[in-house]
């Protein structure tokens, strides 16, 4: 049986950089490995500054990094972990090649030097925070919203004919006495989902929880949110359509109460359960040619980061038009971003404006594709403050004017199949239940100078 290292103690002055002591390759070869991921660190930034996404991932990353020091004197390099590093460094340097969104670039980056310092002697809950510190947000709400919408709003459509209501179902719209009723804003169980799972991955930290644990608790966790954010929206249902008049707090406070008694649960489930035992130390310690192969793999997934792809072909493309909504339209140069952005496009995109001072952005769409992106997305990247649903936005921006945005998105081949959100035409392009192109416009019309 071998023997356990035990961690050799630190100079006073090298307390912080304890994680890292004993192990073979100084501190400034993994300060050059942390650095080889530079493109992503980047990215990074970009997203928590562009307003983009919601900079929520930066409370994930420095709970993490409470527990890191918690566990730092466990925190080994060994070759199995620089096996594992090994292997999401190569996968890494080939989505780069292969051009892969920068989320999963990021998803990997993390994961080599999560498996390179030492991780797999960290709980579960540690490496999962440190996950959900990427900005994730912005994509969730493009995949995830309309699945979650849709779902909520056929139990709660049960739930409420069970209760004796008169209501049937379009969509994630419930008509009731000839009124529709919208469930779900926009985002808010998306939002209910993230944190919801960050707390499982802080209970998960601070039991020190496996990652089988985790995997087998995460199903129960994810069906527990899914249920509390149905029961919000049922309970929202009945003053949204008039059955009762609540104070306008009672919005935000049925969604607090929901969430309390749903933390109150995810607590008493992943807390019932014994604290997971530590795992032993490393008795096989990483070697400097270990390290030098994954730097050079990283290194070489980040030089070829920016290599330029060739544009989508574009099936016939009959040019834009030149009026919309019975008004004339005059082309607007894009922006060096917006044409950046045009070159990896799959279709054309084209912005123009009207004699009544309104603001038109085209998207001939060829495919489903996350590059769609939301107006509410673009918009609040440009510091404008979004509010209202799907067909009532308002962008305003502080010193500046106020616009109402409406969003369409409508068959090239079929305008009578339409949609007024992004997910929901992602989904169905992506499924084939739409074939394209297809054409998606944004009218900025404003409202005070």
């Amino acid at each position: 049986m071998n023997a356990v290292t035990m961690p050799s103690k630190s100079h006073p002055s090298l307390v912080f950089l304890k994680p890292w002591a004993g192990t073979s390759l100084p501190v400034p070869g993994r300060l050059l490995l942390i650095l080889a991921f530079w493109p992503v660190w980047n990215w990074y930034l970009k997203r928590l500054t562009d307003g983009s996404d919601e900079p929520w991932g930066l409370v994930s990353l420095g709970i993490a990094a409470g527990y890191l020091w918690r566990d730092r004197d466990r925190l080994q390099p060994d070759r199995i972990g620089l096996l594992m590093a090994a292997a999401a460094a190569m996968a890494y340097s080939v989505m780069a090649l292969l051009g892969m969104p920068p989320l999963l670039r990021a998803l990997l980056a993390v994961t080599c030097l999560w498996a390179a310092f030492g991780g797999r002697f960290a709980p579960a809950g540690v490496g999962a925070l440190l996950v959900w510190s990427l900005p994730v947000l912005a994509s969730a709400r493009f995949y995830l919203d309309w699945p979650l919408r849709i779902s909520t709003a056929a139990v709660s459509c049960g739930i409420l004919n069970g209760l004796g209501e008169d209501i049937t179902r379009e969509g994630t719209i419930l008509w009731t006495d000839g009124a529709p009723v919208t469930v779900d804003a926009p985002c808010s169980g998306v939002h209910m989902l993230w944190t919801g799972l960050l707390l499982c991955f802080v209970l998960a930290a601070a039991r020190r929880i496996s990652w089988g644990r985790l995997a087998l608790m995460m199903p129960l966790a994810v069906a527990a949110i899914w249920a509390a954010n149905t029961i919000r929206a049922t309970i929202l249902f009945f003053p949204e359509a008039g059955k009762f008049h609540w104070p306008e707090w009672s919005h935000e406070g049925v969604g607090l109460v929901c969430f309390i008694l749903l933390a109150v649960s995810l607590t008493h489930v992943i807390t019932a359960g014994p604290e997971t035992p530590e795992q032993a130390l490393p008795n096989a310690p990483a070697r400097p040619g270990q390290w030098i192969l994954i730097g050079f793999l990283v290194l070489s997934g980040s030089l070829i980061t920016d290599v330029t792809r060739s544009k989508p072909q574009i099936p016939n493309f009959s040019g834009f038009p030149t009026r919309w909504e019975g008004e004339p339209l005059t082309a607007l140069p894009l922006s060096p971003a917006e044409r950046r952005f045009a070159a990896t496009f799959p279709g054309r995109l084209g912005a123009f404006s009207t004699p009544s001072g309104n603001r038109i952005i085209l998207r001939w769409v060829t495919s489903a594709t996350r590059k769609l992106h939301s107006s509410a997305d673009c918009l609040r990247s440009e510091g404008y403050r979004i509010s209202g649903g799907p067909n009532d936005r308002l962008a305003s921006l502080e010193g500046g004017g106020t616009f109402q945005i409406r969003e369409r998105i409508f068959a090239a081949s079929n305008p009578g199949q339409e949609w007024s959100e992004v997910s929901p035409w992602y989904w169905d392009a992506f499924f084939g239940r739409s074939t394209g192109p297809w054409w998606a416009s944004t009218v900025i019309e404003p409202v005070s100078p």
